[in-house]
């Protein structure tokens, strides 16, 4: 039953995204990161990256890649699948890799941010997520300057 209304939940959010969303004024989508991350007590500075291939005006797809700058360095990396309900927000789950001191973990970043169009190319905005993996939830937050191209 659960399955039945997950399936359907996704099929209705697909549908009204699609109906809400206007086209992608720019198919490519990178973004520079600077916020924090918190989680095992600590909050510390956050450099990222991230690019998105917009392949219909709904769905995309992309690289992320973010440190957060700790003793040791923790780097995420991932595949994000991004969903757009709406004009200038978005939605996403990236599977990756969690790396520190060398070792590597299976790590999935779940997030949401939205970007405020200062004209045809470039973008500001609140970006949001959280990295669940091995260790408990690290929380990352903060602002996304993008360029459309």
């Amino acid at each position: 039953m659960r399955k039945k209304i997950f399936v359907l939940g996704f099929a209705v959010l697909s549908i009204v995204s699609y109906s809400a969303a206007r086209a992608a004024d720019h198919d490519h989508h990178a973004a520079l990161f600077l916020g924090a991350t918190t989680g095992s007590g600590h909050t510390n500075f956050t450099t990222g990256l991230d690019y998105e291939y917009r392949f219909h005006p709904t769905w995309g797809i992309g690289l992320l890649g973010d440190v957060a700058w700790s003793n040791p360095a923790h780097t995420i990396v991932g595949l994000p699948i991004f969903v757009h309900p709406v004009d200038g927000w978005k939605v996403f789950a990236a599977p990756g890799m969690s790396i520190v001191s060398g070792h590597s973990h299976y790590n999935t970043r779940v997030g949401t941010g939205y970007d405020f169009h200062l004209d045809d190319a470039w973008s500001l905005g609140p970006a949001a997520a959280v990295d669940i993996g091995e260790s408990a939830p690290h929380w990352v937050y903060g602002v996304s300057l993008g360029l459309g191209f």
